[in-house]
């Protein structure tokens, strides 16, 4: 059985993949009025809140043999507490044969230069990063099962990130460039994790484009016909871009 922690606006669809390729589904959610939904689709939908330190269903845990976390950071100046709170739900499973991570490229520094997965983060960027904390407590949780899945900015599903600026005319950093990826990708990259002995280790899940942020976004907003964006000029031009090594992850 694969168990999704947290059936929301990325896993919901991802379950329903998952039973039409014939697995055997179980998810939670935090509201109890959804569950009936997740039963309809027939996800075996269980209710989890990590931050009341719910435990998670006994049957559950015994019958999962590949679990997909996919809980974003709540308590974000505890840098420690999200890992601690992931690590917890992976040692509560008893026949765990892999953990996929949904994490996140914004674990990177947030300054100019080009990250792949084989970033090798100084000291003082270790310490106060959430996202990297949380790996690392996964990596001794889980150990070699572990696949950590760093996802770039999302949108599909109704979603994007052009949404958030339209009217603003206070944009910074135009001639940044954009780290963007369709929903519907990320999907497809997990669907071909599962199972996969070569679904190890860290992966960047990014569009390969990336255009300059003014660029980008006038341009939906034309084609769109939504309330422009003003752009504020920077000395300061910061590109960040997240790539992924294509020679040793060619399965995705």
């Amino acid at each position: 059985m694969i168990t999704v922690i947290g059936c929301g606006w990325l896993c919901l669809p991802l379950a329903e993949e998952l039973i039409k390729q014939g697995h055997r589904v179980a998810g939670s959610t935090r509201k109890a009025a959804l569950l009936e939904e997740l039963q309809s689709i027939g996800i075996e939908g269980f209710l989890y809140d990590g931050e009341q330190n719910m435990p998670l269903p006994d049957e559950i845990c015994a019958g999962t043999n590949c679990l997909i976390l996919t809980l974003p950071p709540q308590k974000r100046d505890e840098p420690k507490y999200y890992g601690e709170l992931l690590a917890s739900i992976v040692r509560q499973f008893k026949q765990l044969k892999q953990v996929i991570f949904t994490s996140s490229t914004g674990v990177y520094p947030q300054c100019s230069g080009t990250y792949a997965e084989d970033f090798s983060f100084l000291e003082n960027e270790k310490e106060n990063n959430v996202l990297f904390q949380a790996e690392q407590a996964l990596e001794t949780a889980a150990g070699s099962n572990l696949c950590i899945l760093r996802l770039a900015g999302l949108f599909g599903g109704g979603r994007h990130p052009v949404h958030q600026l339209v009217g603003r005319l206070d944009v910074k950093n135009p001639s940044g460039v954009v780290n963007l990826v369709h929903r519907s990708d990320v999907i497809r990259c997990i669907v071909r994790c599962i199972g996969n002995e070569h679904a190890k280790g860290i992966f960047n899940v990014v569009s390969p484009e990336h255009p300059w942020r003014k660029d980008y976004y006038t341009k939906l907003y034309r084609q769109h016909n939504l309330p422009s964006i003003g752009f504020i000029p920077s000395q300061t031009i910061e590109r960040r871009i997240a790539k992924r090594d294509g020679t040793q992850f060619k399965f995705l």
